[in-house]
């Protein structure tokens, strides 16, 4: 009798983690490219400024709610500066290496969200079958293109890997990198060119 209740127990102990792990979350990041054909618009310093935008899709493809979910990115770049007596001289190559720690991105939500900043880098929750926006690079007319994180504005150079992760309570994604070919431009980038531009490629291991 308890040769049978140890095996009922193992059994009903099987199932159930097989049932937790089938209602796990699932996450899916991908690189989307549809705002590079279309304008926003943004107040900065009391004036509007109109860019373009290369965003991070997060779906959740499990059967159960991923909670509370930030995006980071981090730029790992491999060429480096070098001086002597505070003179740079030229530049030197470095297998990659992150250039800062990873940075929060900010959520694209609703329209009503942009109208306090500081909800706009606070976790979300992703329903399962559902799916999230995050803001990555922001491409100005007037400035270099950057990465946009939590209150830090990084500049991208030729040969940059941009490296992104979701991270949750539940679950965390398997990380996808960009690779910055050339530098994306306001009035020439659009979809259709982005290989012109963008690789996304496997994530180099550090």
């Amino acid at each position: 009798m308890d040769v049978l209740s140890s095996i009922s127990g193992f059994i009903a102990y099987f199932f159930k983690k097989i049932e937790e792990h089938l209602k796990k979350p699932k996450l899916k990041v991908e690189f989307n490219y549809s705002k590079l054909d279309s304008v926003e618009f943004k107040f900065e310093k009391g004036q509007g400024i109109s860019y373009k935008l290369v965003m991070v899709k997060v779906s959740n493809d499990g059967k159960a709610t991923a909670e509370e979910c930030t995006a980071k990115a981090e730029i790992i770049r491999s060429r480096f500066l070098y001086a002597e007596n505070g003179k740079i001289l030229g530049e030197k190559d470095f297998p990659p290496n992150p250039i800062l720690p990873p940075m929060v991105l900010s959520w694209i939500r609703k329209s009503e969200a942009k109208d306090d900043f500081n909800k706009l880098f606070k976790p979300i929750s992703i329903r399962a079958n559902d799916y999230e926006f995050a803001e990555l690079i922001e491409i100005f007319s007037f400035r270099t293109p950057y990465l946009r994180g939590d209150l830090k504005l990084l500049s991208l150079e030729v040969n940059d890997i941009i490296k992104v992760t979701i991270y949750c309570n539940n679950a965390i994604s398997k990380s996808v990198c960009l690779k910055v070919k050339k530098l994306p431009t306001y009035e020439q980038t659009t979809s259709s060119n982005k290989d012109d531009y963008f690789e996304e490629i496997a994530c180099p291991q550090l």
